[in-house]
């Protein structure tokens, strides 16, 4: 049988060939002629009369009805699943109406509202003629293929042992499209310990520049009476009110750029107010610990030496 068509015609041969020696087969079929452009093969071009669409749904019907007929001839019909579906449907820019995460259009996340059919052909195991309105994901199919693997792999290498058999998971795909938000993840957590180091050493040495500055002043009010608490406290205050005043300005920059980031995603979080408040406690306990070291040993300075430092 020779359909004129390269992929039904191998098709066939490959189903002939497994018949005959009595093994099971595999076969994935990619039909592209209902994708656009749409140009129907010259056998069938204009052959409905009713323009390209239709005679490419012609060419489609006898192709699988050739593929039909061989697992027919070859006495295999009745123990063979034939699939027929597609990866993606008709598109439209209106607003749609299907609710929750059965929605959205072409490259997004979210191709739920793009159904298409899914037929299959299951000799006493799916009744002939029968329907479901049962939502089903292309994904699914992975599930039971990746089983079929090793036999995959086997059977390519019969048949092109020079060509390297290559398979990929859908977690790999996963990996592979959100490889480059976590290397960012990565640098910019990387960069945000660097600052941090930056900022805390630069902090201990203003500390200790603001400490020897005041020395005077820190001598005089220990002799006015003044605690070691309230000199240690004077100078945490300053530092903690630099604190929350960034924070405050960190808030509406973070949430706009963090927003327009998120938005890539068809699904994402929500920034917490608790993101927030974890930046600001960590940046309090560094402030706490950097400056205190310099507050505390300047509070306990004798009076007498503070005064005479120069």
């Amino acid at each position: 049988m020779d359909t004129k068509d390269e992929l039904t015609d191998l098709t066939i041969k490959y189903i002939d060939k497994h018949a005959k020696d009595d093994k099971p087969f595999f076969v994935f079929l990619p039909y592209t002629n209902t994708h656009i452009p749409r140009i129907p093969a010259p056998e069938f071009d204009g052959k409905t009369g009713n323009g390209p669409w239709a005679d490419i749904l012609l060419q489609t019907d006898t192709y699988v009805g050739s593929i039909m007929e061989s697992l027919k001839n070859n006495g295999i019909d009745d123990k063979t699943i034939v699939i027929f579906t597609s990866d993606n449907g008709g598109d439209f820019y209106e607003d749609n109406s299907f609710p929750g995460m059965w929605r959205g259009t072409y490259f997004t996340g979210l191709e739920g509202s793009l159904r298409v059919p899914f037929i299959i052909r299951w000799p006493g195991n799916i009744p002939a003629r029968s329907e479901s309105n049962e939502i089903l994901l292309g994904a699914d199919l992975m599930v039971t293929l990746a089983e079929l693997i090793p036999k995959l792999e086997a059977e390519w290498l019969k048949v092109e042992p020079d060509r390297p058999f290559t398979s990929t998971t859908i977690e790999e795909l996963f990996i592979d499209a959100y490889s480059s938000e976590k290397n960012l993840g990565t640098i910019l957590s990387i960069a945000a310990l660097f600052a941090l180091l930056i900022a805390a050493f630069g902090l201990f040495g203003l500390t200790l520049f603001v400490a020897r500055s005041r020395t005077h002043e820190i001598g005089i009010k220990k002799v006015f009476g003044s605690s070691e608490r309230a000199i240690v406290y004077s100078f945490l205050r300053s530092n903690f009110l630099m604190v929350a005043i960034a924070g405050l300005l960190s808030i509406p920059v973070t949430l706009y750029i963090m927003g327009k980031w998120l938005n890539n995603f068809p699904y994402r979080v929500d920034i917490g107010w608790w993101v927030f408040l974890i930046a600001f406690l960590i940046a309090t306990i560094v402030v706490l610990l950097t400056v205190s070291i310099h507050s505390i040993k300047a509070s306990r300075i004798n009076p007498v030496d503070a005064i005479r430092y120069e």
